[in-house]
């Protein structure tokens, strides 16, 4: 758990030893965080085990999703304490099963600016300083150097992706509402690019599953699973149930 030597080192020749203290401290304190929340996610995987069986995901599970098949988002939105059993901030990266009316607080995806100022830049050829995206940024006090920065990262994004292909190392964040819906949380740029490109599937790691959706996957391996629910026999969330 060490600081890297050689930038132990530069930090230490650059900035002197009360720096390099510092960083040491910094460096540890962040991995003792990670450890401590790889185990509280583990703790939580055994404790949803025992209360809905085998059918439960495990948390490193990566499901492969049509990118046109994401609708709603919850990136961005303020879910309410009075939604959602813990606080939304805190935990929509991490992994829960959840209650709640968290779920019904998303909007449409495509309705986002940033969503339309991708679009108006890559398929609509306008500049980028005449997109939403832009105009977003804008009022957030970002200064226009930042911007075109931030837009040049897109840029080059969509440009790898469609000469590479997606990256199975960043899969994007999303969660499952109650009636099996994907809601995106975070990789906006690259699932809309990914639309973009009409790429056939890309990596997801799912953060919630809300509790009615969790029980839907508990019956899927069920003989009383029944012809009813014919409409997710497709789902991806669902094919490690078969």
């Amino acid at each position: 758990m060490n600081l890297p030597l050689k930038k132990a080192i530069r930090i230490y020749q650059e900035e002197g030893l009360i720096s390099l203290i510092s960083s040491t401290g910094s460096f540890v304190s962040s991995k003792l965080e990670m450890i401590n929340s790889f185990v509280r996610t583990r703790y939580r995987y055994v404790q949803y085990r025992r209360k809905y069986g085998e059918a439960v995901a495990h948390p490193d599970k990566t499901i492969w999703i049509k990118p046109e098949r994401v609708q709603l988002t919850l990136s961005g939105i303020a879910v309410p304490d009075s939604a959602c059993p813990a606080n939304w901030d805190r935990i929509k990266h991490s992994y829960y099963i959840l209650s709640g009316d968290w779920d019904t607080y998303s909007t449409d995806l495509e309705q986002s600016k940033h969503y339309r100022g991708l679009i108006e830049y890559f398929d609509e050829d306008l500049d980028w300083t005449e997109t939403t995206e832009w105009e977003v940024y804008q009022q957030q006090g970002r200064d226009a150097e930042s911007i075109r920065n931030h837009c040049q990262e897109q840029e080059e994004l969509y440009q790898k992706i469609k000469k590479e292909g997606y990256d199975e190392g960043h899969p994007i964040t999303v969660h499952i509402d109650r009636d099996g819906r994907l809601v995106h949380q975070d990789g906006f740029h690259r699932i809309t690019i990914a639309r973009l490109l009409n790429i056939e599937q890309i990596p997801a790691r799912v953060a919630v599953r809300h509790k009615q959706w969790q029980k839907a996957r508990s019956r899927k391996g069920t003989d009383d699973y029944g012809s009813a629910n014919s409409q997710y026999q497709n789902h991806p969330d669902l094919q490690d149930c078969l």
